[in-house]
């Protein structure tokens, strides 16, 4: 993280779009969360209008869903709900990582999205990490052309709304195919 915060820095960060399905990479990124979705006794679903032809940079989308995904998983406690929708919206994707967690505070909404900031900052903080994960998924995202926001969950926890251009036209499915299917409860409302 902080080699990529360096990057970012320097304007030496590379970036390779190519066109891919932002649906497909979205199952394939939550599949890697079923274990720790059952082991946590969480509701974990994933809603995806399918495909969702886009000009991404795998590694770096992957990181952004990785990221969002991880901090959805970090702050729910069980039994919680974690949702994740995608669509079509005009001429953009979008993706919502939805929790049921603690939610963030309506002042800390664009600060949780600096660098090295984190809500529960004090020495006796419950979470670990870095809070370097949201500023890097802020800039990633940027790069595509994107935008990230911090919103209330209609579960009342947090929602992290992502969105990107729509590459319109596109038929180039993602060269990973993600496992098939995903568990059955994944994939229900």
């Amino acid at each position: 993280d902080l080699l990529d915060v360096a990057k970012l820095e320097a304007g030496q960060m590379g970036f390779r779009p190519q066109p891919a399905d932002l649906a497909a990479l979205l199952r394939l990124e939550c599949s890697r969360f079923e274990a720790l979705a059952a082991e946590r006794g969480l509701a974990f679903t994933l809603e995806a209008d399918g495909p969702l032809p886009a000009l991404l940079d795998l590694e770096k989308m992957r990181r952004v869903l990785a990221n969002l995904l991880s901090n959805a998983f970090k702050f729910t406690p069980s039994p919680g709900r974690i949702h994740v929708v995608a669509g079509a919206d005009g001429d953009q994707v979008q993706v919502e990582v939805r929790d049921s967690g603690p939610g963030i505070p309506p002042a800390h909404r664009e600060t949780v999205f600096d660098r090295f900031r984190q809500l529960d900052s004090g020495a006796d903080r419950s979470h670990g990490g870095t809070g370097l994960g949201l500023a890097i998924v802020k800039e990633f995202v940027h790069l595509h052309g994107g935008s990230v926001v911090a919103d209330s969950a209609p579960e009342g926890g947090a929602c992290f709304r992502l969105r990107l251009p729509r590459a319109a036209g596109l038929e180039v499915p993602l060269a990973e195919e993600p496992p098939a299917p995903l568990v059955p409860e994944l994939l229900s409302p």
